[in-house]
């Protein structure tokens, strides 16, 4: 999945921003952000015969406050934390980013240890911040819906969580606190998760709204 434009092609973008940026002198440059993790980010549900992936609300929310900005959505389903690191950097390479977003350590929780994934996590970060001057922010590690069954699960996870919100205090977006699972009710748990670790439509679109209120006023 590439980047988001609400149906509309590049070109048309572009144009908007350039005649927004030409009306608007104290806007320097656009905003660009890279929205990179696993099949959280790429939107998957409906066991992948679908993908509405979060970024698409997110830029509309931004174009509703006449932000102009351009979201590029890296998600690979099944990608795991060690391998994102040389893919991020590839990425990071390619396109002069703004903004990073990254949402990752779910498809490691059966089996890394917490201080891996941590440095993992903790690696991106400090190479979108230090060696590419990109403002980055991360989100905590959804709930798994396995972890009734499978304790260690949910302790390698809130392990992961916690440590994460102590290094990243304002960079940190509680997903897992803002959006759970198992305690909504049977009827919000419908609404926003397709299956035991995706999200549904909804989902998304709720999962955008808590990106936005936690970034609007830090872009």
């Amino acid at each position: 999945i590439n980047a988001e434009y609400g149906g509309r092609s590049k070109s048309n973008v572009s144009v908007k921003y350039l005649n927004f940026k030409f009306n608007n002198p104290t806007i320097q440059m656009a905003i660009r952000v890279l929205a990179f993790g696993d099949s959280l980010t790429a939107g998957y549900y409906a066991y992948g015969r679908y993908f509405h992936p979060y970024t698409t609300r997110l830029k509309q929310l931004f174009e509703k406050e006449n932000i102009p900005v351009e979201i590029h959505n890296h998600g690979i389903p099944g990608d795991e934390t060690s391998t994102m690191i040389p893919r991020l950097k590839a990425e990071l390479k390619k396109v002069n980013y703004t903004h990073f977003i990254l949402l990752a350590g779910t498809n490691d929780l059966g089996y890394q240890n917490p201080s891996v994934i941590i440095g993992n996590l903790k690696q991106m970060m400090d190479l979108a911040r230090n060696e590419f001057k990109v403002k980055p922010f991360i989100m905590t590690v959804p709930e798994h819906g396995q972890e009734v069954n499978f304790g260690f699960l949910r302790e390698v996870r809130l392990t992961v969580n916690q440590e994460l919100r102590k290094l990243f205090p304002k960079e940190c977006i509680d997903l897992a606190e803002k959006l759970p699972q198992k305690s909504l009710s049977d009827e919000e748990r419908k609404q926003y998760w397709d299956d035991l670790i995706h999200f549904s439509p909804a989902g998304y679109e709720k999962m955008a709204q808590i990106i936005f209120e936690h970034v609007k006023d830090k872009l």
